[in-house]
């Protein structure tokens, strides 16, 4: 014989069993005194033996009624409890941010963010993405100032602790020289040596630059600051100094009569996705994050 309970017959025991009465438990649940007497009898009969003994002040609980109840309490608190969470993954879905904004300095902003961009809206299909680009700087304060939910940035030295960060990649910092400078007649380029030249920085890398020096203790180079990465190069190209740059910072720039050189020892940038740790959208942040870390292990 196949026998199939109910929550609700569940929880009509569980209630007569508290109230004592089949019509207050009833009046309790919101049956009519007859349908709970009739879903009553149909659970003795599912079970095969009684469940309450009648007595002059109402029903009381057989031993085998005993016997079951903390099974039919754990079965009822179980459901409720899966009730609770289908009701919060609603709630989330229903208030799921349409909204949500990355910076990026931009090397990335004009290449990679896009194709993320792309892949985060197939992830979250209501989701309105916005993108902004800006220097290094820029974009850390318009995360810290909640302008923008999360960026894409170098500047570990700038995070505040209101803000949280994924290391993306490190990038190798190389010198663009032009091809007939005497710089480029010596066997190793070394910070050293390139602290004896002006630097051209496109807007944002000093941020990057000028704490290497220090940290070297060197002295802070004569600097010309440009407005972007092509203004640099032709400034180099025209013989008025040399430039540090990471080798993804300029994918498709003019080369011609310039040369790329690795600094002895080696130095690098790293990439951040940086965001505010008490954000209202975390699992956007994480789903980027992963999408960002996917492509970099891919490419």
């Amino acid at each position: 014989m196949q026998r199939k309970l109910t929550l609700s017959q569940l929880e009509l025991l569980l209630t007569i069993t508290a109230c004592g009465s089949i019509g207050q438990a009833a009046r309790q649940l919101h049956l009519t005194q007859s349908a709970a007497s009739q879903s009553l009898a149909s659970l003795e009969k599912i079970l095969g033996s009684p469940l309450f003994t009648r007595t002059a002040s109402g029903v009381t609980p057989t031993a085998f009624a005993q016997n079951i109840l903390p099974d039919a309490r754990n079965a009822v608190d179980a459901a409720l409890r899966i009730l609770k969470t289908a009701e919060t993954a609603e709630n989330q879905q229903r208030h799921q941010p349409h909204r949500f904004s990355i910076a990026a300095i931009p090397s990335i902003a004009e290449t990679w963010l896009p194709q993320w961009s792309k892949q985060l809206q197939r992830l979250f299909p209501k989701l309105e993405i916005s993108l902004y680009q800006g220097t290094h700087l820029e974009v850390s304060d318009w995360v810290k100032q909640g302008i923008t939910d999360s960026g894409i940035t170098a500047l570990a030295q700038h995070l505040t602790d209101n803000l949280m960060y994924q290391v993306l990649k490190q990038e190798e910092l190389l010198a663009v020289i032009r091809r007939d400078a005497p710089l480029m007649h010596q066997p190793a380029l070394t910070l050293e040596n390139a602290a004896l030249q002006t630097i051209i920085m496109a807007a944002g890398s000093e941020h990057i630059m000028l704490p290497l020096f220090q940290e070297a203790n060197l002295p802070e180079p004569l600097t010309i600051l440009t407005q972007d990465v092509p203004t640099a190069l032709n400034m180099v190209r025209q013989g008025l100094g040399i430039t540090i740059l990471a080798r993804e910072t300029f994918p498709q720039a003019d080369f011609h009569d310039l040369r790329l050189r690795s600094l002895e020892p080696a130095l690098y940038r790293t990439l951040q996705l940086i965001a505010q740790k008490d954000m209202t959208q975390p699992e956007i942040y994480a789903a980027l994050s992963t999408l960002i870390m996917t492509g970099i292990d891919q490419s």
